[in-house]
Parts: structure tokens; sequence; C-alpha cells
């Protein structure tokens, strides 16, 4: 059972992280690195690696710390 909410926690936190930094990332990169100018084509990769990248590190850390929880005594 534990295993099994360890990955929905995972998957959640996952995909919130990359919905939020997906989000920030864009807001940058459009204030400080690219503005109203048209945007090159690998901008789109870049906006979705880096993010999706983050977000595997913050799933991971989730599912480990779900799978080392040990309930108070």
């Amino acid at each position: 059972m534990r295993l099994f909410i360890a990955i929905v926690a995972a998957i959640v936190v996952w995909v919130a992280m990359f919905v939020g930094l997906v989000a920030g990332c864009a807001g940058v990169a459009w204030i400080f690195v690219f503005g109203d100018n048209p945007w090159p084509a690998w901008s789109g990769t870049v906006l979705m690696l880096i993010p999706a990248a983050g977000a595997l590190l913050g799933a991971v850390a989730v599912f480990r710390s779900v799978m080392n929880w040990k309930p108070a005594r």
C-alpha cells in the first residue's frame, strides 16, 4: 500500500511542479530573454526539458520521502 501511495504522490507532485516550472520558465524567458520578438524554434524544447528534469527531481524526492516515512509511536 505504501508503494502505491508513494507512486501516486510522486505523480501528483511531478504534474504540479511541471506546470509551475513551465509557467515560471516561460515567464522568465519572455521577460528577460526573448521578449515580444519571435522565439527561436528550440525554445519550446528547452521550456519542456528543463521543467521536466526539475519536476522529476522533486517527484523522486517525494517518492523516497514517502517510502522512508516511519509512523510515530
